[in-house]
């Protein structure tokens, strides 16, 4: 399979969006659930987030929602697509965020596989973004943000199955986008989702 890294103009580990301000965020965020697909393009609009149980740090989990499948862009957003998982011991909701996201990827990768030839996506290229509320996550694994030593060791093998997910990716016709968006009031209807999600099955108590 070809590396992402030899196709000319395409990022290695996608683009990051860092938006002006946490309002601009969460209104594109909630704008791009909906945005209709054009001749060449079609959407695929992910959301994930981990979290810890107050009353025991070792447990937690992490969850992804998405509000259509890629072979349904661009219709009105059915009921949020979502499931989460469990994670225990979660040594650092940090690691969450990240195994949330490896996670993320391989729902993305799931559904291209699943829908690539469909008669709405054939021939097109999927723009799939991911909504996360780590900034310090995302950066580093677009490059931009150094985390410390300590953490990076801990969180390894995660990060290398994170970069794996997305050469994977980014070696068929696929632009990968990565969003932060404001987590902590949960402004975004589908990052909401993610939360109760987390909430329903026993992964959070807050």
């Amino acid at each position: 399979m070809e590396d992402a890294e030899e196709i000319p103009g395409r990022p290695k580990y996608g683009t990051m969006f860092i938006h002006p301000n946490p309002d601009v965020a969460a209104k594109f965020a909630e704008a791009a659930c909906s945005l209709p697909p054009t001749d060449d393009e079609v959407y695929l609009n992910l959301f994930c987030d981990a979290s810890q149980d107050i009353n025991d740090p070792a447990r937690g989990g992490i969850s992804v929602t998405f509000p259509h499948r890629v072979s349904d862009s661009g219709r009105s957003p059915r009921d949020l697509i979502s499931a989460a998982w469990p994670v225990n011991p979660i040594y650092d909701n940090r690691l969450g965020e990240l195994l949330a996201l490896a996670q993320c990827l391989v729902v993305a990768t799931d559904q291209i596989v699943e829908f690539r030839e469909a008669p709405t996506v054939a021939g097109k290229t999927i723009v799939v973004r991911i909504f996360n509320d780590n900034m310090h996550n995302l950066q580093f694994i677009c490059g931009w943000r150094q985390l410390d030593d300590d953490f990076v060791t801990l969180a390894w093998p995660v990060i290398k199955l994170i970069r794996l997910a997305i050469q994977n990716l980014l070696s068929t016709p696929v632009v990968l986008e990565m969003h932060w968006i404001p987590g902590h009031n949960h402004r975004v209807e589908a990052h909401r989702i993610v939360v109760a999600r987390e909430m329903l099955f026993g992964c959070r108590s807050r």
